[in-house]
């Protein structure tokens, strides 16, 4: 499978804080070197406090991507990059 910077796939992203995560949707930054960086897309926007709402990017045409079903945001505070 080819995956190109800016496309939108689904993986299994770990949590962040404590134990355990999840299948998600992904914004593909690059995909190099057997390395695959990304940041995790969320539509978990109108629960965060005003700080974390700031640090989420809308998806301004999410209904024209495949597999995400609501208003989606690119939590854009940390680059995650697995191998």
């Amino acid at each position: 499978m080819i995956i190109n910077p800016f496309d939108v796939a689904w993986m299994y992203v770990a949590f962040v804080q404590g134990k355990g995560g999840k299948r998600r949707s992904i914004l593909v930054l690059e995909d190099s070197n057997n390395d695959l960086s990304f940041y995790p897309i969320t539509h978990q926007h109108k629960r965060k406090s005003p700080h974390i709402q700031k640090q989420y990017c809308p998806i301004v045409n999410w209904n024209q991507i495949k597999g995400l079903t609501e208003p989606s945001y690119i939590d854009i505070v940390k680059i995650f990059v697995i191998s």
